[in-house]
């Protein structure tokens, strides 16, 4: 899908105080926070919006909106989301889109480093949800995939969620049967932070189960990426195509990963850095990190991968 992305030209103010535009209209998990629990219906919010937008934008030609709110509004929680349904504009009529809003994330005041926390990653987060990626996973908060954390170190996607959306072609993918494995299989994969859509392997996929595979990946700092050393290595997770999407924001996020459709791999027998991604503010430090370097393995399902330089990975069959 291609979208066209609008701009007005100038910033709109909002007929009404942030604190009326809380998420789904007026609810907040936050109860510490009486301030955020002010609002009004989310189709009252979405028509304030319009009406006050209406001179500045084409409605017509509108299927799914971003509002931007001030960094101040962020005490109140703005963050609404919901369709925009039957919506009246003046100049186009009655309009139906979807909307979200949020504060103003490129100064988001819990960012432990605001060079890394743009609009623009917000907004393409957002817009390839509607495009067919759950996100969030595996671990919601996770520093690997623009969709597990709109602001995380990584802009690039997991190579399964490149691959759900068309971007690599056979010749990138290695998918290997484990019961065809005789020898050990030597495979070296490309980064997927340096590389975009450069020719190469990209990821290694291996079926477990009817519904069930596991994909493997390598992870380095680049141009889509910032990653410091600890993070550069591989990563390994499971999917089960067939199984619940859970997420928690507000729990425990090895829990709600193990209760996930899709989790990550760890050899918890090795000593490996904290993963640090950031969950509602939160520090996920409590378990085995995700990244496997060169010299360690990882085995699972009767499969053994063993790590080397270079993006080498060996396979073997354990019986």
């Amino acid at each position: 899908m291609k979208y066209n992305i609008v701009f007005p030209d100038r910033w709109i103010t909002a007929p009404r105080e942030a604190r009326y535009y809380t998420r789904m209209g007026g609810s907040s998990p936050d109860l510490t926070r009486p301030e955020a629990m002010v609002g009004q219906p989310l189709e009252d919010s979405l028509q304030q919006l319009v009406n006050v937008t209406d001179p500045y934008v084409d409605w017509g030609n509108i299927e799914w909106v971003q509002f931007v709110f001030p960094i101040g509004a962020a005490k109140y929680s703005a963050d609404l989301q919901g369709p925009g349904f039957n919506m009246q504009s003046q100049r186009a009529g009655t309009v139906n889109f979807w909307a979200w809003a949020g504060v103003n994330e490129k100064f988001r005041p819990d960012s432990p480093d605001p060079k890394h926390r743009t609009l623009w990653d917000w907004v393409a987060h957002e817009v390839l949800h509607p495009q067919g990626l759950i996100g969030h996973a595996p671990l919601n908060g996770g520093i690997y995939s623009v969709m597990m954390d709109q602001h995380g170190e990584s802009k690039a996607l997991l190579s399964w969620e490149s691959f759900l959306m068309g971007h690599f072609d056979e010749q990138q993918i290695a998918c290997i049967d484990p019961l065809t494995i005789e020898e050990p299989i030597h495979i070296q994969l490309e980064s997927l932070d340096k590389t975009g859509g450069a020719p190469g392997i990209k990821s290694i996929m291996i079926p477990v189960g009817e519904f069930e595979i596991v994909v493997v990946e390598y992870r380095t700092d680049g141009p889509y990426s910032n990653l410091s050393p600890e993070f550069q290595g591989f990563t390994a997770y499971y999917i089960d195509v067939d199984g619940e999407y859970v997420r928690c924001d507000w729990c425990e996020p090895l829990r709600m990963e193990f209760a996930n459709y899709t989790r990550y791999l760890r050899n918890a027998s090795e000593t490996l850095v904290c993963d640090r991604g950031i969950v509602y503010g939160q520090p996920g430090c409590d378990f085995p990190s995700i990244v496997q370097y060169p010299g360690y393995h990882l085995d699972f399902f009767g499969v053994r991968l063993e790590f080397h330089n270079n993006g080498i990975i060996t396979i073997r069959r354990l019986y």
